[in-house]
């Protein structure tokens, strides 16, 4: 990828990136201060959380004046459902319910602003730089793996300390979470976030961009997440479509009606044989369906209180429901909140100066992961979406100028 070696003009530049250096950083420490320290390990969050705040507030004093009209709408919205929600659970005494409703609070705001510090102004160059932080922390997520993994170099201080929970399933004696400081689902998250920078940012060298696919493949294998390799191959399917020509648009159309006809014609076998195969996916989609059990049209609409599935859970709570952030959200905060959710994320997505095809592997891949799984609700996979979003915006800002600049 090409990097900027300039020297920055604005001694912000030079703040943003050391704060994005210090998130990945300190999630790199976390299993190993959580091993040496007497200290609560979320402490390490709260840390992130306090930088980040600083990222949006101190480095951009007049963020307040500059939101765009999704944005506006979907802070109103989540901020009256929680003053609402927060009332009356200081009524009755629920002191973890606010925290936890405040938490979702705080992290919509985080996500909007880190959007607009990121996207605005001449900074979509110079945060371009932080692909280097991200490259260089996905390699040691990669060297994690190899260390959690019991076959290979069998570290049991990287699967015990630091929030990290691996697991195993029918195909693989192991799946490893990079030492993210979570599950393997969060950790599918943040590979799904990193692919959007291997495939659709410029680089400068071939030769590093083949590289690092080989061992995203490799880490992909080892961390085993069915909703990372489906939303890998629906970016796939996208880059496949054409509808240049006739035959093209034949072969794309059939590439599409074909499996889903077999798939239909074959749905109760398909069915019988994958619960067979793997009785968690069948809970999942109970779990979804139990979730929205009568449930009316106002709570539908409007949710029931936001942090019940994508909160901050402390002293031994957990979610209601938890797999799908989609689902989890939708039914905290309500589907017209998480359509405007979604609708500032999309947006920035469609800021990208490229063609169809990277928006909407973006939007759909991103989508089908948050139907599927949960993680979204953690502080340091949202800000490695956003972040992942902003390093290709401003790789195609920074490749576009380029070309322009070399054609005069």
């Amino acid at each position: 990828m090409k990097m900027l070696s300039s020297k920055y003009t604005f001694k912000t530049d030079i703040i943003i990136i050391a704060l994005i250096a210090s998130i990945f950083i300190l999630n790199a420490l976390r299993p190993w201060l959580d091993f040496l320290l007497p200290i609560n390990n979320q402490l390490i969050t709260a840390v992130q959380f306090l930088i980040l705040l600083l990222f949006i507030t101190v480095l951009d004093t007049n963020f307040y004046k500059k939101t765009h009209i999704p944005s506006a709408l979907l802070l109103v919205s989540i901020s009256i459902i929680f003053i609402i929600q927060a009332l009356f659970l200081v009524l009755i005494g629920d002191v973890m319910g606010v925290i936890s409703g405040l938490y979702v609070l705080l992290r919509t705001f985080l996500l909007v602003y880190l959007f607009q510090i990121l996207l605005t102004s001449r900074r979509e160059k110079e945060i371009f730089i932080s692909a280097q932080h991200y490259v260089v922390y996905f390699l040691i997520t990669f060297f994690y793996c190899m260390l959690q993994h019991p076959q290979i170099l069998n570290v049991a201080i990287l699967r015990e300390y630091g929030s990290n929970f691996t697991s195993a399933n029918p195909l693989v004696t192991f799946r490893a979470n990079g030492g993210i400081g979570g599950t393997v689902v969060d950790y599918a998250n943040f590979l799904l976030a990193f692919s959007w920078i291997l495939f659709f940012s410029h680089f400068k060298k071939k030769s590093t961009k083949n590289w690092l696919l080989i061992i995203f493949a490799i880490t992909s294998f080892i961390a085993f997440s069915r909703a990372l390799y489906l939303s890998l191959f629906f970016i796939l399917v996208v880059h496949l479509i054409s509808f240049k020509n006739i035959k093209r648009a034949t072969l794309s159309f059939l590439l599409i009606i074909v499996p889903a006809l077999l798939f239909i014609f074959n749905f109760e076998i398909i069915m019988e044989f994958y619960s067979g195969f793997n009785a968690s996916d069948s809970q999942r989609l109970e779990s979804w369906l139990l979730l929205f059990k009568n449930f009316t049209l106002l709570e539908f609409i409007l949710g029931t209180g936001i942090g019940g599935n994508t909160g901050l859970f402390l002293s031994g709570e957990s979610k209601i429901s938890g797999d799908g952030f989609v689902t989890g959200f939708t039914y905290d905060a309500g589907i017209l909140t998480f359509l405007l959710l979604f609708s500032v994320i999309a947006s920035r997505v469609l800021s990208i100066r490229s063609n169809w095809r990277v928006k909407i592997s973006i939007i759909g891949s991103m989508l089908l992961m948050l139907i599927i799984n949960s993680g979204f609700e953690k502080l340091f996979i949202v800000f490695s979406y956003v972040l992942s979003i902003a390093i290709v915006y401003g790789s195609n800002e920074y490749f576009l100028e380029k070309k322009t600049n070399l054609s005069k």
